[in-house]
């Protein structure tokens, strides 16, 4: 299951009081019971330390599932190349021994923005899906709800980019130039 902020914390803190070896064999664990998960195999053991993903049976879809639920676990930002760039269980240990290493434990557990980043993740590993599901004959996967979702993503974009919630008019008019507020009044006085 997902780590919650206190499984993640204690994680960490356990990590950083351990070996270079340790701390590998530790996120070695990890990372087999987290693929073992993703495969729906029956436990850790099935996962080969030195085999690779590929090899083992993981697609693009499960290499993110992979990665999001390794950056749960521990607080880490991680590349959605993450399987590819460190291509077997033991190289991803390894390389995730080494990023807590160099971070200090309070940096490595994920800021206050971390539940939407990882929403993120997810909704990222949902539209690789959707893209990558049937369509209707003659048309390419997820055609019927792909203009809805752009139309949506636009519109969540466009209140992400706008000013902060809560920003007031006094706030907006002490940050307008002098042209703004001037064309403002204007069309405040012709739509009168």
């Amino acid at each position: 299951g997902a780590a919650s902020d206190g499984d993640r914390e204690a994680l960490v803190r356990r990590l950083a009081g351990l070996g270079q070896d340790e701390r590998r064999q530790e996120l070695l664990a990890l990372v087999r019971a987290e693929a073992a998960v993703v495969l729906a195999h029956s436990g850790p053991e099935a996962v080969v330390p030195g085999r690779g993903f590929l090899d083992s049976g993981f697609d693009s879809l499960t290499v993110l599932d992979l990665r999001n639920r390794i950056a749960t676990a521990t607080g880490l930002r991680l590349s959605s190349t993450l399987a590819f760039d460190h291509p077997t269980p033991l190289a991803l240990a390894t390389h995730l021994s080494d990023r807590l290493a160099a971070a200090p434990a309070a940096s490595a557990i994920a800021a206050p923005t971390g539940p939407l980043l990882a929403e993120l993740d997810r909704f990222e590993t949902a539209v690789g899906a959707f893209l990558a599901g049937p369509g209707a004959p003659g048309q390419p996967p997820g055609a019927g709800d792909r203009g809805q979702a752009v139309t949506r993503l636009r519109e969540l974009l466009r209140r992400l980019d706008g000013p902060p919630a809560g920003d007031d008019v006094a706030g907006r008019l002490m940050a307008a130039s002098a042209e703004e507020v001037l064309s403002f009044i204007d069309n405040e006085l012709t739509s009168n």
